[in-house]
């Protein structure tokens, strides 16, 4: 059980970081760290394991569960201010845009003024 702790725990890490927006990450996390996920699934067999194994899968599941927890978060964090640059980005061209179009429009009035 002890493997498989660390096999999930390195999937679970690789395949975040193919994770490229937010919809994804929550499927990832539902999949890893939900109720009927991969972790939950394992940590349901300790019960079945001798006594002297439980307190040694049971702090290595606490580690996995936190680690992926917080590289979760992390994720998440990075995935919202990507989010959030790109749509000032979008808002700051639509800005230029507009005061392209009223030079435009200006320099237009002027000329047909003329």
């Amino acid at each position: 059980m002890e493997q498989e702790l660390k096999n999930l725990e390195q999937e679970a890490l690789s395949a975040l970081q193919e994770i490229n927006n937010l919809e994804q990450l929550k499927t990832l996390f539902t999949e890893y760290l939900g109720r009927k996920g991969k972790l939950t699934h394992i940590l349901r067999g300790v019960k079945d394991l001798p006594a002297e194994q439980k307190p040694t899968i049971g702090k290595l599941s606490n580690v996995v569960k936190t680690t992926l927890e917080k590289h979760f978060n992390e994720k998440q964090e990075e995935l919202e201010q990507e989010k959030l640059e790109k749509e000032l980005n979008e808002e700051s061209q639509r800005e230029q845009l507009k005061r392209q179009l009223v030079n435009l429009i200006s320099t237009i009035r002027e000329q047909s003024n003329v």
